[in-house]
């Protein structure tokens, strides 16, 4: 005999899911399923509810071992079709709770103008990701926060774009604490590399040092923390089950131990070129500041440091030599007004006085302003287009709309300044 959890649905004269109702059915046989519902006087379900009976048929709970809320897993039903079209899911839940959107039906997608693919998705959620997901929740050391979730940390939650869903491993407190980003090159000198390792290694004390756990500063600033005996956060452009760079897979299971990965995507993701750019706006948007050691022009690291600004976060650097390629990105953000530090004391220095989230205004930010400008559709498309030349039909395979919508939209991109054409493809500027 076993517990199965499944839901069932109280809808409206909209259609739209009211009220859900957890109920634990001790079941000698799952087979039983179709021919006992009608005795426990459930309403009829929609396709998308029907997989989730689906799925609660093929998972196999122990008694009382229930790891997840029905409000988490609606959230992860809602989020995984929108996992690509974050600001379409903001706006919906500007006007419409989580279980309205789990609840909408065909015509109401419909109206709403989405593609026939998102529909699709959103209707016929992938049972398997969603139980690989709910096994992955029964180990304690696993956690899901929602944007509704009180533990979601306060500095994220107030972000233009906040995840709406984090996947944690480790101690999920520690993203509510004070910390500092420290980025910079994956191909960084050997002093950029010890800087960044004595950095985090003298801050870590006071703050928890942040970074995307890449290869050259990232992976230095971490292991800083780690010497220090202190916590530290990962930021991924992966799943957990697809860790990348797989040379930092023995520094990720002690983060992991020590302190916190973390991660938007599901367990299976893999490392695409454009999760990371996503993955560098959690990475500011955690801490109060960022830190930019050794940087490339037109390099992530930049990026970080927009988002930064954009997110009213103080952005520091370090100086680097000006014959320095590799330093190039980084002297230019002091040139355009980031706060120049020499020594940990100096970043203690410019933080003492943080007062919190504030809006500023700098030339790093004129820019990235620009973007809040476009429409939905278009913002959509421009996240679809990478900082190197992508093309055609990858942006096409991931913001799902048809050929001709999206070269008239490409078009207007090109022509506002956001993109630029080459013989490779499209690369994003903006």
């Amino acid at each position: 005999m076993f517990y199965v959890y499944c839901s069932t649905w109280n809808y409206s004269s909209s259609g739209a899911v009211t009220q859900g109702l957890c109920l634990l059915l001790h079941l000698e046989n799952a087979s039983n399923w179709s021919s006992n519902t009608s005795s426990l006087g459930e309403t009829p379900v929609s396709s998308g509810d029907k997989s989730l009976a689906k799925l609660a048929l093929n998972l196999k709970f122990m008694e009382e071992t229930m790891t997840i809320s029905e409000q988490d897993l609606l959230w992860l039903k809602v989020y995984l079709p929108f996992m690509y079209h974050v600001q379409k899911l903001h706006l919906l839940l500007t006007k419409y709770s989580i279980a309205d959107i789990a609840g909408f039906s065909r015509n109401m997608l419909k109206a709403l103008k989405f593609s026939e693919a998102l529909i699709k998705r959103v209707l016929q959620p992938d049972t398997a990701e969603l139980e690989q997901i709910l096994h992955w929740l029964e180990d304690g050391n696993h956690h899901l926060l929602t944007l509704e979730s009180p533990s979601y940390p306060h500095y994220l939650r107030h972000i233009a774009t906040a995840p709406p869903v984090l996947f944690v491993q480790g101690d999920a407190s520690l993203l509510s604490q004070p910390q500092i980003a420290i980025v910079g090159s994956r191909h960084a000198s050997h002093s950029a590399i010890d800087i960044a390792f004595e950095m985090a290694e003298q801050l870590s004390p006071d703050y928890v040092i942040t970074s995307g756990m890449a290869l050259g500063i990232d992976g230095s600033a971490h292991l800083g923390a780690l010497a220090a005996k202190r916590p530290t956060i990962a930021v991924l452009g992966s799943g957990f089950h697809n860790l990348y760079p797989r040379r930092h897979v023995t520094l990720a299971g002690d983060i992991s131990s020590h302190g916190a990965l973390v991660t938007e995507f599901p367990l299976m993701a893999a490392p695409n070129a454009y999760h990371f750019p996503r993955r560098n706006r959690i990475i500011s948007g955690l801490a109060i500041a960022t830190l930019i050691i050794e940087a490339r022009l037109n390099s992530g690291s930049l990026i970080t440091a927009e988002y930064a600004l954009e997110q009213g976060r103080d952005v520091l650097a370090i100086p680097g030599s000006i014959r320095s390629p590799g330093a190039q990105g980084s002297n230019k953000l002091i040139q355009l007004g980031a706060q120049m530090v020499t020594s940990a004391e100096d970043v203690r220095q410019c933080l003492s006085n943080y007062q919190g989230v504030r809006e500023l205004d700098n030339t790093l930010c004129n820019d990235s302003s620009s973007v809040k400008q476009l429409d939905l559709d278009s913002q959509t498309l421009l996240e679809c287009v990478d900082f190197d030349p992508t093309g055609m039909d990858l942006i096409l395979s991931r913001c799902q709309m048809s050929c001709q919508q999206a070269s008239a939209m490409l078009l207007e991109l090109e022509l506002a300044g956001h993109i630029y054409k080459e013989s490779l493809g499209y690369t994003r500027v903006k």
